[in-house]
């Protein structure tokens, strides 16, 4: 785990004593090492996890930090050393893996702050506009400085509640933004700005192949990149679901050599846990198994909200349970974190309509994942009187960040899907992982990625190049079951299925069925995902119970009645049927009321 900051305060009383108020906070969870470095000017401090990758480098004209593993295109590890080299004199450098780095040049008076290349590491930052300037992995650690005013901006607040993450970095927080994706901070003169070191390429230079020919690509660049980001003479645990994206990242490790010992979160009654299963036997892995308990999740929420400000959507709380499982597996963790994008193309058909046929903005707006809450119910939520201002300008900065990817619409889809969904809902869980064990990203790769990006989307979309993949190179996994919770579906799926399998699996469904009605009530929920995020299950019970008291301190922001209606209090009998709000949406209202009792004055 990483959890730092880096203050540049000229009042040096002022800095100190910022910095000691930090030093008792940044810690959030128990077995964290706490240091620090300081300077005439300025004062670094971190905790971090007694396995997790760090390197300083300290000179009499400059200060050196990496907290991650960055590797050049080799796969050669970055040292501190190093990426002060490649940073000097301003000039602009980026590596793969998941990462942060900071380097404080003493002679210059500079700061430069940069992480991987899709900026799924967090960094936020702060600035009085006068030279003094906060920057760190969570806005919580703002909060103590004496100059700092923690006031909320609606626009972060619509931002959040409309897409499940932030827009334009603006965060809960006036003034305090997160550093844009393929960008690094630079600080310099009293000066604060982000400056663009990396930009995925929108040239198409696979169209002439055909599907084999980007099948032969895209396995060469998974391959090298596993390759790289997984080499052997370590241990690795690795987070396997029973779903495409691990299974094949496990393949690939495999087939090089690396035996990762794995983690399923689940039942054993859950689809998901015997899809895992049945990889984990093939490879002869020593699986692991575990899921929280109901009434861990109050205080994984509270942890969350505290620590995130919802920046990541307010989902996947499990993760806050799930880091203190994996610090045992390996020296490193190995995640499959944003495949499903990335090499699945799961996000370009959704700005696909077939009447007539078309790819648009309209169309991806209609047909993504409803994460956040509807447009016209939060005009009606909101109290705000510039609300309705605020969320047409917001809509209108999603729409031209959207078309202003590419003139090819399914690039633009992918793209965005990138720095929104894959970067906050998806990316979240590699900083909630890093506090119990480093996670290891294969898919923050430059090569895999530029790969991906000059593919068709004839190819690319629907998981179409990645099932062909598994089918042809992993062919092992193809005849294993594949809980494919994308196809909403109870029984698993094949890629080569076999009679023998399919008659099965029929069976074993309907005795799962027949059970459930012996046994007066209805048959349990076999899919995990359905399962664990339903709001209405024990899990999510307990969390809204445990955000109750906090629905006064809210009604100034949200029209309390339909909050009520929206959000009912499981005491209560609903009074009435409040408009529609997807589960993650109203999780996000849950997870403001969380949020709201640390951070909004009573």
């Amino acid at each position: 785990m990483a959890n730092w900051l880096v203050v540049i305060d000229e009042d040096e009383a002022r800095r100190h004593a910022y910095t000691a108020n930090v030093e008792a906070i940044i810690a959030p969870l128990a077995g964290l090492h706490v240091a620090s470095r300081s300077g005439a000017w300025w004062a670094a401090v971190w905790a971090v996890a007694n396995t997790a990758p760090l390197d300083v480098e300290t000179r009499s004209e400059s200060v050196a930090l990496i907290w991650g593993e960055a590797r050049d295109t080799q796969g050669e590890l970055q040292t501190a050393a190093s990426i002060r080299t490649a940073w000097h004199g301003g000039a602009k450098a980026q590596w793969d893996g998941y990462y942060a780095a900071a380097v404080i040049n003493q002679a210059e008076r500079s700061l430069t702050i940069g992480s991987d290349l899709l900026g799924i590491f967090p960094i936020y930052y702060w600035t009085d506009g006068n030279g003094l300037v906060l920057v760190g992995t969570s806005p919580e650690l703002f909060r103590t400085h004496p100059y700092f005013r923690a006031e909320l901006d609606i626009t972060g607040l619509v931002g959040i509640l409309l897409t499940n993450g932030l827009v334009n970095g603006q965060t809960l927080w006036r003034g305090v933004k997160r550093l844009g994706p393929g960008r690094r901070l630079r600080v310099a003169n009293s000066r604060v700005w982000e400056d663009e070191a990396y930009q995925i390429p929108s040239d198409l230079g696979s169209l002439e192949l055909p599907l084999s020919g980007h099948v032969d690509q895209l396995a060469d660049a998974i391959s090298s990149a596993v390759k790289r980001h997984t080499p052997a003479g370590r241990s690795y645990g690795m987070l396997l679901s029973g779903g495409l994206d691990s299974r094949m990242i496990a393949g690939f490790m495999i087939r090089g050599g690396v035996k990762p010992r794995p983690l399923t979160l689940g039942l054993d009654s859950d689809l998901e846990m015997r899809c895992s299963k049945a990889v984990a036997n093939l490879y002869g892995l020593d699986h692991v198994t575990g899921e929280p308990e109901a009434t861990d999740y109050p205080e994984l929420a509270s942890l969350n909200a505290r620590l995130e400000h919802l920046a990541n959507g307010f989902t996947t709380l499990r993760d806050w349970w799930t880091q203190r499982q994996v610090g045992n597996l390996g020296e490193r963790l190995v995640t499959g974190l944003l495949a499903d994008s990335l090499v699945g193309g799961t996000s370009i058909s959704w700005a696909y309509s077939d009447n007539p046929p078309s790819m648009s903005y309209e169309n991806f707006v209609q047909q993504k994942p409803k994460l956040g809450v509807p447009p016209d119910v939060l005009r009606q939520l909101l109290r705000a009187t510039e609300a309705e201002d605020v969320i047409e300008e917001v809509e209108h900065s999603l729409r031209d960040e959207f078309t202003g990817y590419s003139d090819r619409m399914s690039y633009c889809a992918w793209r965005y899907d990138l720095a929104h969904g894959q970067r906050y809902h998806v990316g979240g869980t590699a900083w909630r992982l890093s506090f119990g064990s480093w996670p290891v990203l294969p898919m923050l790769d430059r090569h895999l990625i530029e790969t991906v990006a000059r593919m068709p989307a004839a190819s690319l979309a629907d998981r179409e190049l990645q099932l062909a993949l598994v089918e042809t190179k992993l062919p092992e996994l193809a005849a294993l079951p594949l809980d494919r919770s994308d196809l909403i579906s109870e029984q698993p799926q094949y890629l080569k299925p076999e009679a023998r399998q399919l008659l099965a699996d029929s069976i074993r469904h309907n005795l799962h069925s027949v059970r459930g009605l012996l046994s007066f009530g209805t048959p349990k929920e076999a899919r995990y995902w359905y399962r664990i995020n339903n709001f209405n299950g024990e899990l999510w019970k307990r969390a809204r119970e445990a955000a109750e008291p906090q629905r006064g301190q809210v009604g100034d922001i949200f029209d309390s009645e339909l909050l009520r209606k929206i959000l009912p209090p499981l005491s209560e009998k609903p009074k009435g049927q409040g408009p529609w709000v997807g589960e993650s949406g109203r999780k996000l209202l849950l997870g403001f009321l969380f949020w709201a009792e640390h951070h909004l004055e009573q």
